[in-house]
């Protein structure tokens, strides 16, 4: 799986067709794609009886996400502003990734939220308008990022898997919040104050004149 979705991402992006351009998406997304790896880091170290059904429930709210997301861009038009905030998905699953592996037992809800934003977000970016080959590229590439830590990591040594997690654990809330705090600064508006000159500027601008001639007269 991990070989097929890399030979689909050194492709140029004519060749990758459908299926390529949805896992490429997803990776692109980077904030997306660090949370879902975050999940599986945190599922790694979770007893089975929490990682099977946070691996389910990430699995349907991807499913209710893709179906959901004309629900919630009617909502968002209805509420000026609400569509911006979907910047904040991302970020946000970071921090709730980084907060799951800190506490395994947050996993089965952080991955259905996770699975939910994941599904709702591949909608919205899919330029087929309900092709379902780019949501199964981007679901697929979603699902190894989740899967490939449970497979790997239990295989190392646990100390240092427990503390190769707590650091990506903090570098993932980290990046969230570095990530919505610029997403904010983004969408604020501009005070109407910021977009004037100071009342000054003319009166500074004759002193530099006048300092000009003075210059020249010498």
């Amino acid at each position: 799986m991990g070989a097929i979705l890399a030979v689909l991402l050194v492709l140029p992006p004519p060749a990758r067709g459908r299926i390529g351009g949805g896992a490429a998406y997803l990776f692109a997304t980077y904030a997306l794609a660090l949370a879902i790896a975050g999940i599986g880091v945190a599922l790694a170290q979770a007893p089975r009886r929490i990682g099977v059904p946070a691996v389910l429930l990430f699995a349907a709210g991807l499913l209710a996400g893709l179906a959901i997301k004309d629900t919630i861009l009617s909502m968002a038009v209805a509420r000026p502003g609400a569509f911006e905030r979907t910047a904040f998905i991302a970020p946000a699953g970071c921090v709730l990734a980084g907060l799951a592996i800190a506490l395994p037992m947050l996993a089965p809800g952080v991955a259905a939220l996770a699975g939910i934003g994941a599904g709702f977000l591949i909608a919205l970016n899919d330029p087929t308008f309900g092709e379902t080959r780019f949501a199964a590229g981007a679901a697929a590439a979603a699902f190894w990022l989740l899967l490939a830590p449970l497979a790997v990591l239990p295989r190392l040594d646990a100390r240092a898997v427990r503390i190769g997690s707590r650091i990506f654990a903090s570098w993932l809330v980290a990046i969230g919040l570095m990530l919505a705090a610029a997403r904010f600064y983004e969408s604020a508006p501009v005070p109407p104050a910021a977009l004037r000159a100071p009342a000054d500027w003319g009166r500074m601008a004759g002193m530099q004149r006048r300092r000009r001639r003075l210059r020249q007269c010498r």
